[in-house]
């Protein structure tokens, strides 16, 4: 079960990435493909079959492996009956998508019996995270050189419309009364 490794990703990146758990079709259902001696559950005919599942995963794993780092628990969704989710994008029996912007930006590839190379999904989001903070340490370079510059009396700099700093909030509020738009 990949609950409390999601778990690890989400407390690690939480800055990176929102995280968010799909419920689709049962991959081993007692009725279809029983694995052994696993509790395994009959494939949901109605939505509300597969809702009460998704609410029995989401008390039993997806709760717990979040409060393992003292956070809340990671949403979950719940795919149609039409399974156009897992349709669309093959995410039977597990994957992991990194969505920007609207697209998809990785996919996770099954590999082994965690369904995943997690080697591989870290990577991605530590590059991420890495390209985040670099950012910020760019902007808050360039709040002080403008702080610096503003005392010496030299003309102020506007950020571009629209910038974010991702500064923390002390932070960004003293770059901001240096970043004042140039006809002000």
């Amino acid at each position: 079960m990949a609950a409390p490794i999601l778990a690890a990703y989400r407390h690690r990146y939480a800055e990176v990435a929102d995280f968010a758990y799909v419920y689709v079709e049962e991959a081993h259902a007692s009725d279809e493909w029983p694995l052994g001696d696993v509790e395994s559950f009959a494939q949901p005919r109605t939505m509300d079959e597969r809702l009460a599942l998704a609410r029995r995963f989401a008390e039993e794993y997806a709760a717990p492996a979040g409060a393992l780092f003292g956070d809340a628990p990671i949403p979950v969704y719940v795919d149609t009956m039409a399974n156009e989710l897992e349709r669309r994008y093959a995410v039977w029996p597990e994957r992991l998508f990194v969505l920007e912007d609207g697209q998809v930006a990785y996919v996770s590839q099954p590999c082994n019996e965690y369904g995943f190379d997690r080697r591989e999904i870290d990577t991605f989001l530590s590059r991420r995270a890495g390209h985040a903070e670099r950012r910020r340490e760019r902007l808050a370079e360039a709040a002080m050189r403008t702080e610096a510059e503003g005392a010496d009396g030299a003309k102020k700099q506007a950020l571009p419309a629209g910038e974010e700093t991702g500064l923390e909030p002390a932070v960004a509020a003293a770059a901001a009364a240096w970043h004042e738009p140039e006809n002000a």
